[in-house]
């Protein structure tokens, strides 16, 4: 499930072998902790297209993808904004 966030998971894996915690508590922790590393993740996206002087500014995306020659940005509002990737000069992502 949390497999994307290769940092966190090692630590929370560790954590509680370290306490030594039952089998139980040891998979709900890592649980509830990967939850809050996606629910808490900051994602800020540029996009500076060919008719424009300045980049658009998204901050705070849940996800950025392709999708049949669309580039979509998936924000938390839950709206999903699409630009045809023609008309895209350049795209900066920080994760």
């Amino acid at each position: 499930m949390c497999s994307f966030y290769n940092g966190w998971v090692y630590v929370l894996y560790a954590l509680p072998q370290i306490l030594k915690l039952s089998t139980t508590l040891h998979w709900r922790i890592t649980y509830i902790s990967c939850y809050f590393a996606v629910k808490f993740r900051i994602m800020k996206i540029e996009i500076h297209l060919l008719s424009q002087s300045k980049a658009i500014v998204y901050e705070n995306v849940k996800n950025a993808y392709t999708k049949d020659g669309m580039y979509c940005i998936y924000k938390e509002d839950g709206f999903v904004d699409k630009y045809p990737m023609v008309n895209i000069f350049r795209v900066r992502e920080s994760y």
